[in-house]
């Protein structure tokens, strides 16, 4: 995710999007050693490494004293080139056997999906591994020798990647040592090149490396930093600092937990992609997974458990703070009637789904209680015995702040906990005690139960996920802004009150993915909409098949049934349930599922969204499992209930989304009118803009806005 928090980041991305959206220059992707170890190919100090284990064993003229320190001091280049003195045929043979072709990790083919959109596509490269060519292959490629025809190529929009340290089939063209560092420094052709890019054209660096920055200062050494990338803008993605940078290079830093193989950087790609075309609302392309890349637990999270009823889902509470403030504080996703598409509840329906298609059910602690509601205590308790529902305890839930009640600028999102009086968390207990009151004169027996049920407790672990950074982060995503009714010119730190519950809502969101991530989970159901914020935040695509079409199936011989209403219908169906899990049948549904889950294993929300499927499951795992759970039922009750309700469950669309940005329109418009601001007043979010180019445009109505332009 990029790091909301840094405001140079917040204006580097306006700037790089006006370049983009303008089409003020070519744009050229400068693809460094990072973008090859995506497909896990080594770094240039890795290679340094493996290359000095094989001299070290096998070679008697190599100098192991003076390699290891060359090693230390990080002079790679000189090591390179002891190595090759050494003995070159092991030098060229050790490099190709390391960057041989490979198949494609799930990283890095969501860096290919997204650079497949990108038209034209213009890229130069210090990798010398032929991924890039091999997987792209409508591109030009260019190789060391042929360089200046790269600028031809890019002012006649043709696609080409330019290799510009040489190409591994070619082993003798690679540029790894000094003396071949010294070559190319002698050769005009390959500077010019280099000038002539970065003065006709925006370089976005991309796996910049240490390799990268080396061939750079080289270069900048020898004709000065102005001449070489002339006026920019130029921008690198990076999680840290290089210092010292031309005043052309404009740095977008991203955050590189929670995965540190730095896969955040392809987000820069993926603002590049919509704002290319601003009616791709974010999500990537499609591409085929392959079975053996799951490696998940089977378990189905439920982010929300809203039995039928009225329910509050919010709360603003004052707090107090120094000299006298008083900060308010809003906690929960806010949700009231208007921005509900359907009045019926999910719950049972979702809960049935994760039953019959996943080995385990994950829920908030926090919703033991409803839950317990929902299905009643009997069930409810038998489910916990058989260890099919597991629970995940949040110390900490997302919260937005303001400096006041009154202020309408400058929220921000935080953390908040539930603390005893002495400020400690809640601990597990407390937290199903405050939930579940056993009945008078059983206490004992209830005491057991809860014993039981804090057994299938786990902790998220908040110090590893930053969600309130995280969120911050995803602020910036222009897809996210045009989804939340946010404008570009608010910063992600001091956002307006009417986007409030829209934030919140997205910081919940991103939780549930770390949530999946952080106990290896397949997929998780969202709530409310909130599937269309996964897809324009993590570039998520969307999913073909549905494994509640499968449920359905299973239990009612129909894809769209609402299995809550089934369940209240033929009461038996909880047991059936059970037992049919313990069966063969059951047991290869549940493995067939996993199997499909669309889980998006190279992106940063690592699951599947909705339990969506890549492709249905086979017809006859799902007749042999639909045909024991009726024999099963039929035992029970001597009947097949069937239920005609049709289930209507809107996925990946935005009507959502246009409905909680009507809800924001009407509180900023609210706002306008107590305090007489006109749309050519300056916005009350205090981004400098005018109210018509600023919040008002954010939160209307996408298709009006077509219609007007």
């Amino acid at each position: 995710m990029l790091n909301g928090d840094d405001k140079a980041t917040f204006y580097a991305l306006r700037s790089l999007r006006d370049v983009v959206a303008e089409r003020r220059k070519p744009v050229i992707i400068w693809a460094g050693a990072g973008v090859s170890m995506w497909s896990g190919f080594p770094s240039w100090e890795e290679t340094a490494q493996l290359l000095q284990r094989s001299y070290q064993r096998y070679e008697l003229s190599y100098d192991k004293g003076k390699g290891q320190i060359l090693f230390e001091e990080g002079k790679f280049a000189d090591l390179f080139e002891l190595f090759r003195q050494a003995n070159p045929q092991r030098y060229n043979q050790e490099l190709a056997s390391l960057f041989t072709l490979r198949a494609p990790t799930p990283v890095y083919r969501r860096f290919l999906g997204i650079l497949k959109d990108l038209k034209p596509l213009h890229i130069v490269t210090t990798n010398v591994d032929e991924m890039l060519e091999r997987n792209l292959q409508e591109m030009v490629v260019v190789q060391s020798t042929d360089l200046e025809r790269c600028s031809d190529l890019l002012w006649n929009e043709t696609s080409f990647v330019a290799k510009l340290h040489g190409t591994i089939s070619s082993v003798k063209s690679t540029v790894f040592a000094t003396s071949d560092y010294e070559r190319l420094q002698r050769d005009p052709t390959y500077l010019t090149t280099l000038q002539k890019l970065f003065s006709q054209a925006t370089v976005v660096f991309v796996g910049y490396s240490l390799r990268d920055k080396y061939v750079l200062d080289l270069f900048i050494s020898n004709c000065g930093a102005r001449p070489l990338f002339g006026d920019g803008p130029h921008f690198l993605v990076q999680s840290t600092d290089w210092a010292p940078l031309p005043e052309s290079i404009k740095v977008i830093r991203y955050l590189p937990e929670p995965h540190a193989d730095h896969r955040s950087a392809i987000t820069v790609l993926d603002i590049i992609r919509v704002t290319k075309d601003p009616s791709i609302e974010g999500f990537a392309p499609r591409h085929e997974e392959s079975r053996e890349e799951v490696a998940f637990q089977s378990g189905h999270f439920l982010t929300d458990i809203t039995p039928p009823g009225t329910w509050t889902s919010s709360q603003s509470l004052v707090l107090s703070g120094p000299a006298g403030q008083t900060p308010n504080a809003i906690v929960g996703q806010g949700f009231d009637n208007t921005e509900l598409p359907q009045q019926i509840s999910p719950a049972m329906h979702d809960l049935i789904v994760g039953l019959v298609s996943f080995d385990y059910v994950h829920v908030p602690l926090s919703y033991a209680a409803r839950l317990h509601d929902l299905v009643g205590s009997e069930t409810f308790w038998n489910l916990v015995g058989a260890g099919v529902l597991r629970f995940i305890y949040f110390e900490m839930e997302p919260v937005v702040m303001f400096r006041s009640t009154g202020a309408v600028d400058g929220g921000s999102v935080g953390m908040c906990r539930r603390s005893n009086p002495d400020g400690t968390p809640f601990t597990i207990e407390q937290q199903i005690r405050a939930q579940i009151q056993p009945v008078k004169g059983r206490e004992a027996e209830v005491s057991q139960l809860f014993d039981i049920l804090a057994a299938k407790v786990s902790k998220f672990d908040h110090e590893r996920f930053n969600i309130a950074a995280l969120t911050r982060g995803a602020l910036l995503h222009p897809s996210v802004q045009r989804l939340l009714g946010i404008s570009d010119a608010t910063l992600p730190t001091s956002f307006p009150r009417w986007v409030t519950f829209p934030v919140i809502r997205l910081a919940h969101t991103i939780m549930s993915g770390c949530t999946c991530d952080n106990f290896s989970l397949a997929s998780t159901k969202l709530g409310f909409g909130s599937e269309i914020l996964v897809g324009a935040a993590f570039a998520v695509s969307a999913a073909r098949n549905w494994a509640d079409s499968v449920s359905s199936y299973v239990l009612t011989s129909r894809f769209n049934s609402d299995l809550g209403a089934y369940v209240e219908s033929t009461p038996s169906v909880w047991t059936a349930i059970l037992e049919f899990r313990d069966t063969q049948a059951g047991l290869n549904l549940r493995r067939e599922i996993l199997q499909e889950v669309a889980t998006n294993a190279g992106g940063e929300f690592v699951a599947s969204v909705n339990a969506g499927l890549r492709q249905i499951v086979p017809t006859v795992v799902m007749d042999n499992a639909r045909d024991q759970i009726t024999e099963l039922l039929f035992r029970k009750t001597n009947e097949r209930s069937v239920v005609p309700a049709v289930w209507t469950n809107l996925r990946n669309s935005d009507a959502i989304a246009r409905l909680w940005r009507a809800r924001s329109r009407r509180e900023l418009a609210a706002h306008c009118k107590l305090f007489g601001i006109g749309p050519k007043s300056l916005c009350p979010c205090c981004s400098g803009e005018k109210l018509r180019d600023c919040c008002s445009q954010a939160v209307a109505d996408s298709s009006s806005a077509a219609k007007a332009s």
